[in-house]
């Protein structure tokens, strides 16, 4: 029992530590800006994030997400849960947005595929239990290498379902926005524009390659990917 209540704690700090440590005084999203994101993910979960389309799916606990702002410099916007879905499965769910890309006049298409990448975040806990999903998440993102790994998968899958360009307007609006540190970080975290494009390249014609990424490992940088692809042409 100490360990699982271990887990638990543990896993709720490693996903809820950013915004907490930033919940001082903060610049608030604007009405205007949340009816903006709200649309915007409306038309998203209805497009292609189906599992979370209320009106598609029967489900007795219905999909609910709610947005806020948030003020860590690290993170523009950030996927999450509350409370009540972590410790009794209520189907609550939230998006922060962090109002410094409205201040940097973030394109509509850049916006779009970064609410896509949060949305496949929304959907791993909406569709999973606390216990067999939300818990080992949880150690994923506290630990470098399957963070990387985590974050790349749901980029892949932002890819997949069609959010490309508007993936790589996103981080082509990011770079510039963060320091040297930072910028290195995203660029091993998350996929590149380089990376992008060429998975989007050939995702189509080798559907296998990316399921091996999607189950297995995904490279972590667009030397691998390279060499990846270039292994799967010889032996196809």
């Amino acid at each position: 029992m100490k360990l699982i209540l271990k887990t638990i704690f543990i896993t709720a700090l490693c996903l809820t530590l950013p915004t907490l440590l930033f919940a001082g005084k903060k610049k608030e999203l604007t009405k205007e800006q949340i009816e903006k994101i709200r649309q915007m993910t409306e038309t998203i979960i209805k497009k292609t994030h189906h599992s979370l389309d209320n009106e598609r799916n029967n489900r007795r606990r219905k999909f609910k997400l709610k947005f806020h702002s948030i003020k860590n410099p690290q993170y523009f916007l950030e996927s999450n849960f509350t409370i009540g879905r972590f410790l009794f499965g209520k189907p609550n769910y939230k998006i922060g947005v962090n109002p410094i890309v409205f201040d940097h006049h973030i394109s509509d298409i850049a916006l779009e595929g970064i609410l896509a990448h949060e949305l496949v975040h929304s959907e791993d806990y909406y569709n999973g239990s606390t216990i067999r999903t939300i818990i080992p998440i949880g150690f994923k993102v506290s630990r470098k290498k399957k963070r990387i790994q985590y974050e790349r998968k749901t980029d892949l899958k932002t890819v997949l379902y069609g959010y490309s360009k508007g993936l790589i307007a996103y981080k082509k609006f990011q770079y510039p926005l963060l320091s040297p540190k930072e910028l290195k970080k995203k660029k091993e975290e998350y996929l590149t524009p380089e990376e992008i494009e060429l998975i989007d390249s050939i995702k189509e014609d080798h559907p296998k390659l990316i399921q091996k990424w999607l189950k297995g490992k995904i490279p972590v940088d667009l030397k691998q990917f390279k060499a990846e692809i270039k292994a799967h042409l010889e032996n196809s």
